[in-house]
Order: C-alpha cells, then sequence, then structure tokens
C-alpha cells in the first residue's frame, strides 16, 4: 500500500474497530486505510432494493412512490 501524500510504501499498523487493516506512512507518519470499491457507489441500500427500484422506475412508477413505499430517504430529505 503506498502513501497518498508521499507516494511512498506504507507498513502495516494495525486494524480499526471493524477489522479493515490499517496502514502508517513512516516518513509523514500519517494513517489511513485501503479504499472499497462498492457496486452501488455511496449508495447505502442494498443490491436487491436498488435492482427493485430499477425495475418499479422501469414500469413507470415515479421516484417519490418507491421512496414512500420502500421508506427509502433521498438525500436531501433528513
Amino acid at each position: 500500500m503506498t502513501c497518498h501524500n508521499c507516494k511512498i510504501e506504507a507498513k502495516k499498523f494495525g486494524k480499526d474497530r471493524k477489522g479493515n487493516q490499517r496502514y502508517r506512512c513512516n516518513q509523514c507518519r500519517k494513517t489511513f486505510q485501503e479504499m472499497k470499491e462498492t457496486v452501488l457507489g455511496k449508495m447505502r441500500i442494498s443490491l436487491d432494493k436498488a435492482e427493485t427500484c430499477l425495475k418499479l422506475m422501469l414500469e413507470g412508477m415515479s421516484i417519490r412512490s418507491i421512496q414512500r413505499i420502500y421508506r427509502i430517504a433521498s438525500r436531501d430529505n433528513p
């Protein structure tokens, strides 16, 4: 794993509370962990629920109706 700031090799530096591997740069002393790619980007719903919502949108159901029925909050709503 390379440091994002220094671009040199970092060493393992324990784990976080979820068990993900942490790293620390020996030069700048910053700690970080590897970024994990997700299928849905920053969306926090399950893949099955996202697929169902997309199918309903293709059938002509409005986004607001889908949110209300499946209790999915948008970013704008608290």
